[in-house]
């Protein structure tokens, strides 16, 4: 197996098997410093960690064997202790998505002429990607029920056209068919 590597996209430890032809979860060995019996992290540790960090992928890359759900109750058992004795609690962080592939896969793609970068000049300037999506000028005077109604006003459709309504004992219901 080759070298142990941290995978971001999947939160672990991993190492690529040449006879499996694929990666394997492969973790490192506990800390000297987690408590047994079940490698529970000390709180001095656990808060050095944790403000040190800029996000949740950080601290479980060094706190590898718990899980997200795991680190933020910690965190959060932490705080109200430390709010208890008249501390700030913990800084909040968030799991950082990660960029789909690295520079060095970019340039490893572009190199065995897989992929090619775009060149940018006065006359074409980059631009942000279209996304297909499109916002309201003003977020102010928006409407969705509006624009719904309008998105569907105009082909010859009649939304009213197949509502039936049924009257019950205790009231009328009205359904589409």
């Amino acid at each position: 197996m080759e070298e142990r590597k941290w995978i971001s996209d999947a939160l672990m430890w991993m190492s690529y098997s040449q006879a499996e032809e694929t990666w394997v979860h492969n973790p490192p060995e506990y800390p000297d410093w987690t408590l047994p019996p079940n490698h529970d992290i000390p709180a001095v540790v656990f808060i050095r960690i944790w403000q040190s960090s800029d996000s949740i992928n950080d601290v479980k890359k060094l706190l590898f064997w718990r899980t997200i759900e795991q680190l933020e109750s910690q965190r959060q058992r932490i705080s109200v202790f430390l709010s208890e004795h008249h501390f700030q609690p913990l800084q909040s962080l968030s799991v950082v998505s990660t960029a789909m592939l690295s520079p060095e896969q970019l340039e490893s793609l572009e190199s065995d002429g897989l992929i090619a970068a775009l060149v940018y000049s006065e006359a074409n300037p980059p631009s942000e990607p279209e996304t297909g999506l499109t916002e309201p000028d003003n977020h102010d005077d928006y409407d969705a029920a509006r624009a719904a109604f309008d998105a569907v006003s105009g082909d010859g459709y009649n939304p009213h056209s197949h509502i039936a309504s049924v009257e019950v004992h205790g009231g009328r219901f009205r359904g589409r068919h």
